[in-house]
């Protein structure tokens, strides 16, 4: 009986890839995409026009996605 050098690696290519985890970017970084102030990215936040994910001890962050559906609502709204 001959067996595979690797034998899981059948089994790894036969199961569905795992999504992608969504990408995190702290205020800082969406206002310095966005070319404004870190309080207007507050301000889109509290006013529910951009999403924000609330992690461990307070700390928020925004998904990638969050912003790319914001700015494509924006074009929408043109």
């Amino acid at each position: 009986m001959i067996m595979s050098a690797v034998p899981h690696e059948t089994a790894l290519l036969s199961e569905p890839p795992t999504p992608a985890l969504p990408v995190l970017l702290t205020y800082t970084q969406v206002a310095d995409y966005l070319g404004v102030h870190t309080r207007t990215v507050t301000r889109l936040v509290a006013s529910g026009e951009l999403t924000a994910v609330c992690l461990s001890g307070g700390t928020r962050r925004i998904t990638e996605s969050a912003v790319v559906e914001m700015l494509e609502r924006a074009e929408v709204a043109r």
